[in-house]
């Protein structure tokens, strides 16, 4: 056979194996399998060819062109073998560059359209066919699905978790009890990870899936008395039911946690590292495994291939009715997030973490820590708990959060069992930056890019009576204050999505939005602001010139800009709540135009981020800054070439939606009281859409028949469901 020979490759009679209707759709399984077993068949006819050809040609001597094959590295059950990671893939953290990703909308959204839907509430005519466009592209905003998961049961991780457990003596229990963090209802099993993938398999539409991804843990391979002298590989944790052929699907694959884990210098030198490479090294073979979830949730800032959005499970939440595209995210509002309107949290210190009296093992000192935090970064407030379902995360805004608290998830990704150290909860830490950076970006443009008309970074007497003036009319009785009425807005989420072409949750309501400004204007009440004229137009806050604004404000002199934001916006946070309601009432029933810099002449045409360019010319409001005090403020220059351009892009990016959606959290202590909880849960047209079911079992002789009682529910409730990710056995 010459080289110009060409082999001819099998015809698959795709009418003799398909439906025959010309919109069957393959199933996104059978593709890759299908796939595979044609790269299969081309890989065998070429490798019968090419020996052929070596053997005519009466080339003896292989060993130069093929290699000796790499023996085959046989794993424990629940393990797999895997090459040991790239050099380039150091734990090692360089904070000192940070790459701006821009959300979906940012990307696909003309500036003309955004600017139109940020300050007048409007769809754009021509969303549509954008959305028609990057759908042809393949752009469908399919969201990628994470599970985290440790089986605390493996016979390879029990030894090495009793061992590290022992090895925290100070927190050790003298009182015959489990020592902090090593209660056995942390690592039971009861298999809830294959029926939490079956309910997102069945509930998620395949279009809506990019990827399915587990993010598990990893030992040596001498761990299992294996050698590997040549690629000094790992053995991957997995489920034994996950059939390894599936991972050959571009649709779903294991990341392990030895891959992701990074560390800072600073936190280095903390703990007692050396900094630097070798330290970093030596920190992640002390750190992990880890046996701590929320530690192993501080990471998932560091998990490589995610795209716009983070649809995030424990092992324990369920789908549980059908859910599409905007009861996670829409285009036009964001991501869904679903908060406890009536459990607040307050903010704990990490000094305070050494005497807090209550439960460390649980959430909410994790909470408490994360809000501490938030409060420096944004200004001291109570906020409300993310609930305990499945939970959505902007991978953009994510990657964010790591960049200005690095230290903080290194911090917590360092404690190998819960209660064990100072930890942030990084789910309700993502969901509230997300939140405050929107409130910051409706003041920041208010302030720093409308009212400082020059761009000057003061502003002067004109300047600063014309900011009194766009937030209403001064009253001098009682000392200077603005007296700030309820706004009357007009919001119908519904509509609009159906103006974009969108299709409109299903089983989410959106209780609120970005689009009206921030949710917890009023501090004290157990639901969100009602701007639909249910209280009239009385008087609900009032901005007090001298305690709201930097000293002589309203004066003769000139204030430094920067100053007047971080007054208005953090230092005092309820003057700024209070100028955010203001200015809702002057934009009028919809959109946020008074925040708003007036258009400039010969601004930009067409996409704002193809023009200028990410990250050069677009940096964040308060960079990588931890604290209000000590960021930086001051336009960028971007900022200051199109003002308004700029605030448009900054509050686009932070939209989100408040979504109820029917939901359970079922915390198990017996079978007796679990039992009635469970039995109307098996309908799959039952109460809920989303569920949770937390191990809480203490008494050893609850844990068999609860066991039984979870195991015997999951098969009830998803038993006939067989993912195409599961062995056939």
């Amino acid at each position: 056979m010459g080289l110009t020979t060409y082999l001819r490759l099998p015809q698959i009679d795709t009418d003799a194996v398909l439906p025959q209707n010309s919109s069957y759709k393959v199933p996104i399984h059978l593709r890759w399998r299908l796939f595979s077993v044609m790269r299969a068949s081309v890989a065998l006819i070429l490798t019968a060819s090419l020996l052929g050809f070596l053997f005519h040609s009466q080339i003896n001597r292989l060993s130069i062109l093929i290699p000796d094959p790499i023996p085959t590295i046989s794993t424990p059950p629940g393990w797999r073998y895997y090459a040991a990671p790239s050099p380039s893939q150091t734990p090692l953290l360089n904070t000192s560059t940070h790459s701006l990703i821009p959300t979906r909308s940012q990307r696909l959204i003309s500036l003309e359209c955004a600017d139109l839907w940020i300050s007048r509430g409007l769809v754009c005519p021509s969303l549509r066919s954008t959305l028609s466009s990057a759908l042809e592209r393949g752009d469908n905003g399919a969201v990628d699905v994470l599970w985290t998961w440790i089986n605390g049961s493996d016979p390879y991780l029990t030894p090495v978790r009793d061992v590290a457990s022992a090895a925290y003596k100070p927190l050790k229990s003298t009182s015959g009890k489990a020592a902090v963090g090593a209660a056995a209802r942390h690592f039971r099993d009861h298999d809830e990870l294959r029926f939490s993938m079956r309910s997102a398999f069945e509930y998620l539409p395949s279009e809506l899936v990019r990827k399915y991804h587990l993010f598990t843990s990893s030992l040596p391979l001498e761990a299992a008395n294996i050698s590997d002298s040549v690629n000094q590989g790992r053995m991957g944790h997995i489920p034994t039911w996950l059939d390894l052929k599936a991972l050959e699907s571009p649709h779903i694959g294991v990341q392990h946690h030895w891959e992701a884990y990074k560390v800072t210098d600073k936190v280095l030198q903390e703990q007692g590292f050396e900094r630097g490479e070798a330290g970093a090294e030596e920190w992640r073979r002390a750190v992990l495994p880890s046996f701590n979830s929320l530690a192993i949730e501080s990471q998932l800032p560091h998990v490589g291939d995610l795209e716009d959005l983070l649809v995030y499970l424990n092992d324990d939440y369920y789908i549980t009715r059908q859910l599409n595209a905007a009861d996670l995210e829409t285009i036009l509002y964001g991501p869904v997030f679903r908060i406890q309107r009536d459990w607040g949290i307050w903010s704990l210190s990490p000094s305070g973490w050494e005497t807090y009296s209550q439960d460390l093992e649980g959430e909410q000192p994790t909470l408490m820590l994360a809000n501490h935090f938030l409060s420096k970064r944004f200004g001291s407030r109570v906020r409300k708990y993310i609930r305990h379902v499945m939970r959505t995360m902007s991978v953009p805004v994510l990657k964010e959060v790591a960049s200005v608290w690095p230290d903080e998830l290194a911090s917590t990704g360092s404690v190998k069992f819960r209660g064990r150290g100072p930890q942030v909860h990084l789910a309700f830490m993502q969901m509230w930056y997300h939140i405050e950076k929107h409130r910051e970006a409706l003041l920041h443009s208010f302030v720093m890019l409308k009212s400082d008309a020059d761009q000057s970074g003061v502003l002067s007497p004109s300047e600063q009576l014309t900011l009194l003036s766009d937030l209403g009319n001064i009253t001098r009785s009682g000392g200077l204050h603005i007296d700030v009425h309820m706004p009357f807005r007009v919001s119908d989420p519904i509509a609009r999505m159906e103006e974009a072409g969108l299709v409109p949750p299903l089983e989410t309501e959106y209780e609120w939005t970005a689009a009206d400004g921030y949710p917890l204007v009023r501090q004290n009440s157990m639901e969100w602001p009602d701007y639909g004229g249910r209280y009239g137009h009385r008087r609900t806050c009032s901005i007090v010139i001298e305690s709201c604004f930097p000293q002589g404000f309203g004066g003769d002199t000139e204030l430094k800009t920067e100053d007047v934001f971080k007054k208005l916006a953090f230092e005092s946070p309820n003057c700024g709540d209070c100028a955010i309601m203001a200015l809702l009432s002057q934009s009028g029933e919809a959109g946020l135009e008074a925040f708003l810099p007036k258009p400039r002449e010969g601004r930009l045409e067409g996409s704002w981020w193809e023009q200028n360019g990410v990250p050069e010319h677009y940096e964040l409001v308060g960079g990588q800054g931890s604290t209000w005090s000590e960021a930086s403020y001051e336009p960028s220059a971007a900022a200051k070439n199109d003002p308004r351009a700029y605030a448009v892009r900054n509050i686009q990016r932070y939209q989100y939606a408040i979504g109820d959606t029917p939901m359970e959290w079922l915390q198990v202590k017996d079978n007796v009281t679990a039992a009635p909880k469970l039995e109307p849960l098996k309908d799959p047209k039952g109460a809920c859409a989303l569920l949770a079911i937390n191990d809480d079992v203490a008494e050893d002789v609850e844990m068999e028949p609860t066991d039984r009682l979870l195991r015997d529910w999951y098969e009830a409730r998803w038993g006939s469901i067989r993912a195409w990710w599961e062995r056939s056995e």
